[in-house]
């Protein structure tokens, strides 16, 4: 009897043990398949990685090119003009004027910009440093292109002075029926805006903020200018010139 059961136990514990082994295998073989899988999404997971960032990356080439498109649009494209002014000696450095006195000028001399403006536009000239604004020691706005008079360029101009008044339109007095600016300030920005009914407005350094001056068909240039009068430390500059579209 007792050898019996140890037979059987010796049965039993080989049994266990060829299954146990057969586990083993089986465990050893599911792991290698899990591998295998694992493997094999990493792979399928990188192509489609590869293949997601490359529609992507073609769908954002898209839209940047029509952004250009867009942008290049004459609806929409603000063109950038010429800053410079016309030269005069030892006034002029580009678009950068200083106040000197104009042996044989008279009472006033003017710079104009370079460039002819035809249409809609805006303008802002920088204060960077000016003295007394008192009536017509400064005067910024628009002068017809052709005129060549040095001095009386008032008589060609529609003006918005140092002093926060307006000039009459191509006359050389005030327009005292305007609302008046305060004084120009070191930092100011005269801003000089013609808008697409040819209406023309001046403000201080805030465009929401602007007066109109006058109605002002056809073309022009910028100008500025100055009492003469020795300010060789007065100067200011040309820092924006734009076409506006609608």
């Amino acid at each position: 009897m007792l050898e019996e059961n140890l037979k059987t136990i010796e049965f039993n514990i080989n049994g266990i043990t060829e299954l146990n082994k057969h586990n083993l295998e089986l465990i050893k073989k599911n792991s290698e398949n899990i591998l295998d899988l694992r493997e094999l999404f990493k792979n399928n997971f990188n192509l489609v990685i590869s293949d997601l960032t490359n529609i992507i990356n073609h769908l954002e080439s898209k839209n940047n090119k029509s952004e250009e498109i867009e942008e290049e649009s004459p609806a929409s494209k603000k063109t950038s003009l010429n800053l410079n002014w016309i030269s005069v000696e030892g006034a002029t450095n580009f678009n950068e004027v200083t106040n000197v006195y104009k042996i044989g000028a008279g009472s006033y001399w003017r710079v104009k910009s370079e460039e002819v403006l035809d249409g809609p536009f805006i303008c802002r000239i920088l204060v960077e440093h000016v003295g007394d604004g008192g009536s017509w020691n400064h005067g910024a706005g628009i002068i017809k292109p052709e005129s060549e008079d040095l001095e009386s360029y008032y008589s060609h101009s529609c003006l918005f002075l140092s002093n926060g008044y307006f000039s009459k339109s191509y006359d050389g007095n005030h327009n005292r029926e305007i609302s008046k600016f305060r004084n120009w300030r070191d930092g100011d920005e005269v801003i000089i805006k013609r808008d697409f009914d040819n209406d023309l407005w001046f403000g201080l350094n805030n465009e929401f903020e602007m007066v109109k001056s006058c109605k002002a068909e056809g073309k022009f240039r910028i100008v500025l200018g100055f009492l003469n009068t020795s300010k060789s430390d007065e100067t200011f500059k040309l820092i924006q010139l734009q076409h506006l579209s609608m």
